[in-house]
């Protein structure tokens, strides 16, 4: 029995290893959770027919991470759709609090770019449900998320034309994130922000804001991150060697 418990805690751990060698490495596709180390598909066909809840946190809220993480917000979505509420399976944990974040986050990101009012209505709604989760807990006393409700809250203005308002969320969030060690929250923040800035045609801050994320994911050792930045924003990160 000890021995399958220790298989199964091994299984758990290889989602994470395989998004380090993603992000760490060279590989064609870093935001795919599939490489030398695991496969997504198979894996995630695994702890169905095994009925591990938890490995099928693991694999999809890491998956997850990559999809935002590299900025393919469809690919999240359509993820999120498929996945259901991962809150159920992990209740209490920390997956349950991260999966949160990113719903919110991924269902900004689907409100903002949605064409039709009654999605961006519905998909607006989620983000609000889970900006207020995360505030609960913030109030309980949970320190770790006063970065993520910043984000959130910087989305969030995003979204409803807040300029003001949303430019001083997203320095808090970078500034929260730095003081808590989260830099891969930081290097997110940061990205945005300078999103945020470059469709507002502000190239100096968004210059601004994107040298930091660039540095900030070199700090977190994300080489392939801060390739895939450079390479996507040449006009402003021209002088990184990308």
């Amino acid at each position: 029995q000890d021995q399958m418990h220790q298989a199964a805690s091994r299984m758990c751990l290889l989602p994470y290893l395989q998004a380090v060698v993603n992000l760490c490495g060279d590989v064609p596709k870093p935001w795919i959770l599939s490489g030398e180390v695991m496969d997504f598909e198979e894996m995630s066909k695994l702890a169905k027919k095994e009925k591990n809840d938890m490995l099928r946190v693991y694999i999809t809220l890491t998956q997850l991470e990559l999809f935002v993480i590299f900025q393919d917000w469809h690919a999240a979505k359509m993820l999120l759709i498929s996945a259901g509420d991962l809150r159920t399976l992990a209740p209490g944990s920390f997956h349950g609090i991260r999966f949160t974040f990113i719903e919110g986050l991924v269902s900004l990101k689907a409100a903002q770019s949605s064409g039709s009012l009654l999605t961006k209505k519905r998909w607006r709604a989620k983000a609000k449900k889970n900006i207020r989760r995360m505030k609960a807990w913030l109030k309980k006393g949970n320190v770790n998320v006063v970065h993520n409700v910043h984000v959130l809250t910087a989305e969030y203005h995003v979204l409803n034309g807040c300029s003001v308002e949303a430019e001083e969320s997203f320095k808090e969030a970078s500034a929260a994130a730095s003081r808590s060690g989260f830099m891969h929250d930081k290097a997110l923040s940061l990205e945005l922000a300078g999103q945020y800035y470059m469709a507002k045609g502000d190239d100096y801050w968004a210059s601004y804001n994107m040298d930091l994320a660039h540095q900030s994911y070199l700090d977190w050792h994300a080489k392939s991150k801060a390739e895939n930045l450079g390479n996507k924003y040449p006009q402003y990160l021209a002088d990184k060697g990308f």
